[in-house]
């Protein structure tokens, strides 16, 4: 949350004093007010202190951990000014000035602006516009899809811009962010809790009317393709940021469904795979590179492939033995993410 709007809330019109209010009555007002000043001043040094540490030393902190602070020491500032105020009337306009124009200055550069993303929020697997709404991974299946069609599975795309939509409506968006400020960043010791709380919360969160009936027209284009035939849906997210130095992205593994599921539970298993951005590894694998939300796309690709399908691993070299040339391939019924987290047995062929 932005520091103007959050500021905004504290906020409130100085009360004029009687004019003839007891001198006791005077006496104790500004007394309470001068320890309300000395109170707010000592927070504020504080998270000064916190502050200097945090950049003084060599443990990594992201940019949850720095608008945390800043937030914190501009609300306790505005505390001080605003109880000055009410000890002299008048006397502190130009504060309030001051404090208006560095605000504005640090929310500049701890709050940049979002790039503005626009696209269809839906398109079918392969489709030409999903040049730059989608990870490389999914467009080179794409392209494989249009080579390969008989050993390509059908599908569609929920784009970086649909993604975004679905995070940016009600809210949703502006809620992670004051949740992660209000854990005090990625600390590691509320790390696991704070995947958990913003994973229930993004699961729980409406899908916008237009892309949910997006995400369903695909869903029943694809169950006319596929009739007759036993089908299920596999959701593959993938976190990415512009790709460079090798780095692919973080897949987002999400549920299975079979293609003929009740809608509901296809937009559940939506929200399920988008949930997953906000787990530990992917909340670490962002800061780590110094990745925000607004430089971090996302997208999910949907595939409807025969019941029954398997997948899994295919290790093309051995590091044990790197002079034979043979391959084993590690594969269970399902998703790869049931044989990575060892839920299933798994087969070994080389």
């Amino acid at each position: 949350m932005p520091l103007s709007r959050l500021l905004a809330l504290f906020k409130r019109s100085v009360a004029a004093q009687p004019e003839h209010a007891a001198p006791e009555h005077t006496f104790a007002m500004r007394h309470h007010r001068f320890k309300l000043f000395l109170t707010a001043w000592n927070k504020f040094q504080e998270v000064m202190t916190e502050l200097e540490y945090t950049l003084c030393c060599n443990h990594p902190f992201g940019m949850y951990r720095v608008r945390a602070l800043c937030t914190r020491m501009a609300t306790q500032v505005f505390q001080c000014i605003r109880q000055l105020e009410r000890l002299s009337p008048g006397n502190y306009a130009e504060l309030h000035a001051r404090f208006a124009a560095l605000q504005n200055e640090v929310s500049a550069m701890v709050y940049p602006a979002a790039d503005s993303l626009s696209g269809p929020s839906v398109l079918p697997l392969g489709d030409p516009e999903l040049e730059g709404l989608a990870d490389p991974a999914i467009l080179r299946l794409g392209g494989m899809r249009a080579a390969l069609p008989d050993v390509t599975p059908p599908g569609f795309v929920i784009t970086a811009a649909g993604c975004r939509r679905i995070l940016e409506h009600d809210g949703l968006q502006e809620e992670i962010n004051r949740r992660i400020q209000a854990a005090g960043g990625l600390s590691p010791a509320t790390l696991p809790e704070l995947s958990e709380n913003l994973c229930a919360l993004v699961e729980s969160a409406p899908i916008p009317a237009a892309t949910a009936d997006a995400v369903l027209e695909q869903v029943r284009r694809l169950r006319e393709e596929t009739a007759g035939t036993a089908m299920r849906l596999l959701f593959r997210g993938r976190l990415w940021p512009e790709e460079k130095n090798g780095d692919h992205g973080l897949l987002l593994w999400g549920p299975s469904l079979p293609l003929d599921a009740p809608d509901e539970r296809i937009l559940a298993a939506v929200r399920a795979t988008l949930a997953r951005k906000q787990q530990a590894q992917a909340l670490v694998y962002r800061r780590y590179r110094g990745l925000i939300d607004a430089g971090t796309g996302v997208c999910i690709a949907c595939l409807a492939v025969e019941d029954g399908s398997w997948g899994g691993v295919a290790h093309t070299g051995n590091p044990m033995q790197p002079t034979r040339g043979s391959v084993h391939v590690y594969a269970c019924r399902g998703l790869p993410q049931d044989m990575e987290y060892s839920r299933l047995p798994t087969d070994v062929v080389m």
